[in-house]
């Protein structure tokens, strides 16, 4: 059996297949450095990649949010990431 060549797909999309993180978007944001210390110190804890501690994160917050602005973010959410 013939190994392949690079690295490993980093992520499991929805439908549970494999997923290359190189073919995410990018996504430069400005934060304190007390809070990407932490950030560093959570994915240093947890052996995790700091894309997904972020992805947790906004998920978990859009969990928390009440009922009506969920239902609306969700829907926005659907019209950005559907193709037309």
């Amino acid at each position: 059996m013939k190994k392949k060549r690079g690295r490993p797909p980093a992520a499991i999309g929805k439908d549970g297949k494999p997923e290359m993180t190189s073919r995410y978007p990018k996504l430069s944001i400005a934060i304190r450095p007390s809070t990407r210390a932490a950030l560093n110190a959570v994915a240093t804890l947890q052996s995790r990649p700091i894309w997904l501690i972020v992805e947790d994160g906004i998920r978990r917050y859009i969990q928390a949010m009440p009922p009506e602005d969920r239902k609306m973010v969700e829907a926005i959410e659907r019209r950005m990431v559907s193709p037309d």
